[in-house]
């Protein structure tokens, strides 16, 4: 699975290490390889099998400061749906998962922010990553995917997959399903690209 990714505000190497490395490690059991690219790196109509495009949006970088926004309630991020089908392409929203967890970040997580932030988003791509792979708009009752996952858990250092999920994803990997996922690369510009030289 190739993971296309745009940044609003681009996090540090430590973030982006972070997360790849927390993801390949939720992954492990799963006999699904995951490659990062960033989309800016792609040529626009290239096809490549399995491909989700991934939108960091806001500020990407860990948190250092105490948060302006109340985000209680609110999704931190999201896969696209038309049509009640799940799409490839998630929204990570990082100025709301770096709000969600603030309080809950220790002394030593804020001072090693970058590492524990990207730990924070692998986790919150990995539960999109794991609807849209598995088709289950659901949540289950582990730490990792049920609909409201407490901000303890998502800095937890001990966060995995439960072995049903796995199992889940292992049999989506050995399905049909998983041999036709594919995509062009588009760029996400809010249209802007489909207006052509209209400004």
């Amino acid at each position: 699975m190739e993971l296309l990714t745009q940044f609003d505000r681009h996090p540090s190497t430590t973030v982006v290490g972070a997360m790849t490395r927390e993801l390949d490690a939720l992954y492990r059991d799963v006999p699904v390889s995951i490659g990062w690219h960033e989309l800016s790196g792609y040529h626009s109509r290239v096809i490549a099998p399995r491909i989700v495009f991934i939108y960091f949006k806001g500020d990407c970088r860990a948190p250092h400061l105490p948060p302006h926004q109340t985000v209680e309630g609110l999704a931190l991020a999201g896969i696209n749906r038309v049509d009640g089908r799940m799409l490839p392409v998630v929204t990570v929203d990082c100025d709301r998962t770096a709000s969600y967890i603030w309080r809950s970040m220790s002394g030593a997580e804020r001072a090693n922010g970058d590492a524990a932030f990207g730990r924070v988003l692998a986790r919150v791509l990995a539960h999109e990553l794991y609807h849209y792979l598995t088709g289950a708009a659901k949540h289950t009752k582990s730490a990792l995917f049920r609909a409201s996952i407490p901000a303890s858990s998502l800095l937890s250092r001990e966060l995995r997959f439960m072995p049903e999920e796995v199992a889940d994803l292992c049999v989506f990997a050995a399905s049909d399903r998983a041999s036709y996922i594919s995509g062009v690369v588009l760029t996400v510009d809010g249209g802007v690209g489909a207006m052509g030289n209209l400004f």
